[in-house]
Formats: structure tokens, C-alpha cells, sequence
């Protein structure tokens, strides 16, 4: 008997036992047989041969499959405080142990890893000089800072509208337009910048509608906003988290 004589039935279970998605790939794409066999994978499971392939395939590794799957992880922390706790330890285990909680219990369809394979080309490339200066949480840090970084997020928001007035609206603006994980930094290009504007009109229109400021919180030695924002992030991130005394 030969491969493509078996069931159906086994046949959807054979992406279990390969190595990873390039195999996954070639396999669904030799006959029509194994495609449709392959279109019923569970998404878990594609993420899962993503992730066996992430240093030739999803490079950064492993920041590229932790910025594609990491907004699901949120989602499944906020279901549960049990879940809210697994992921703080997975962040105390640093940057690998948040790629294991992401891999664990986030998916990925083909049709996600095609759009993550083409956002290379048409939105990290364009990137990749500012994201290459970023080497360590200090040149994070000297990056967000940077002229270049900071003109351009300014052009994006200048083709939404003018600079607030309120310092406080200001900055929120500015920390919403750059916190909209990988899919935002389509935003850096001219046709991403388009297909943002809708959204980026929504949120400046929820923005400017704001009745009172945002409250700040301490952690440790900083303060940071309830709200996103990366660069006192990474300023909290370096700084501790001792008191000054």
C-alpha cells in the first residue's frame, strides 16, 4: 500500500510527525491529495512546525514568532488569574520562556505564516536598520530616542492630524500610534500607512474625546502610564526595580 492509498483519517495526522513547516509546505503543495488532507491541520500544530524552523525561517529568532503569537497569549492570560500567573513566570524566565508560553498555547494558520513570510519583504526590511541598532535593551533604549526612530512615527502621525496641545494627549497619541504590535509597523511604509489611516483616525477621534488623563503607577524607582508605552517600558525594563533608598 502506498502513502496516498491510507485513509483520509490518517493522512490529516502525518503534519504530527514532521519536522517542520518547510515540510509541511512541500507536502501540502506535491499532490492534492495531501493539500486537502493538510487543510483540516490544527493551527496549534502549524505554529508548532513554525517554531521547529524559527532560526531559518522567522528570523529575528525568536522575537518574530513571540510578535506574531503574543497578543493571543494575552487574550489566554486575561481568562484567569491562574493563567495571568503563568505568564509573569514565563517573563521572569526571561525571552525564552515567554517563546515557550507563546508556542504552548498560541496557533498560527497557513494563511497567517504566508502573511508573516511577506511582511518581511514589504515592512521589517524597510525596518531593519532601526531594529538591527536595537541589539540590547541599552540600544533599545538609544534607538526609540534616535532622530531617524522618531521621524519617522512623526511623519505617520502627521499624515493623521496636528500635534495635541495637551502634553498628556500628546503623549498618549504618540505611544498609541507606535504600540500596535508587528502588524503596525506597516505603518513605516506608504502603503501601510493607508491601510492604517482609517484605524489611526479612529484612535486619534477616541483620543482627543478623552474627559481626564490617564492615571501613572510606580514600579520601583519609575513611574509608567496605564497605558502602553514602549520607551518607559524599556526605561523601567533596564532601570530595576530597587527603591532609592
Amino acid at each position: 500500500m502506498e502513502l496516498l492509498d491510507l485513509p483520509v483519517e490518517i493522512l490529516v495526522l502525518l503534519p504530527n510527525h514532521l519536522h517542520n513547516i518547510e515540510d509541511f509546505k512541500n507536502a501540502s503543495s506535491s499532490c492534492r491529495t495531501l493539500r486537502n488532507a493538510f487543510w483540516e491541520t490544527d493551527p496549534h500544530q502549524i505554529l508548532q512546525l513554525a517554531g521547529a524552523a524559527s532560526r531559518t525561517f522567522f528570523r529575528p529568532d525568536p522575537y518574530f514568532l513571540i510578535a506574531a503569537t503574543v497578543r493571543q497569549v494575552r487574550d489566554w492570560a486575561l481568562e484567569s488569574q491562574d493563567n495571568s500567573d503563568v505568564l509573569r513566570q514565563a517573563f521572569m524566565c526571561g525571552i525564552e520562556g515567554l517563546y515557550d508560553l507563546c508556542i504552548a498555547k498560541a496557533s498560527l494558520t497557513m494563511d497567517d505564516i504566508r502573511r508573516l513570510h511577506a511582511m518581511r519583504f514589504t515592512t521589517l526590511n524597510p525596518v531593519a536598520d532601526l531594529i538591527d541598532k536595537a541589539a540590547d535593551q541599552i540600544a533599545l533604549e538609544h534607538a526609540l530616542a534616535s532622530r531617524r526612530w522618531r521621524e519617522a512615527w512623526e511623519r505617520v502621525r502627521y499624515q493623521v492630524g496636528e500635534d495635541f496641545e495637551e502634553e498628556w494627549r500628546q503623549s498618549l497619541w504618540h505611544s498609541t500610534v507606535e504600540c500596535q504590535g508587528l502588524e503596525g509597523l506597516e505603518m513605516l511604509t506608504p502603503a501601510g500607512l493607508e491601510k492604517w489611516r482609517p484605524k489611526l483616525v479612529e484612535m486619534r477621534t477616541q483620543i482627543k474625546n478623552l474627559k481626564e488623563k490617564p492615571e501613572m503607577y510606580r514600579f520601583g524607582r519609575h513611574f509608567a502610564f496605564e497605558y502602553p508605552h514602549l520607551a518607559k517600558e524599556v526605561l523601567v525594563s533596564i532601570g530595576g526595580y530597587g527603591s532609592n533608598r
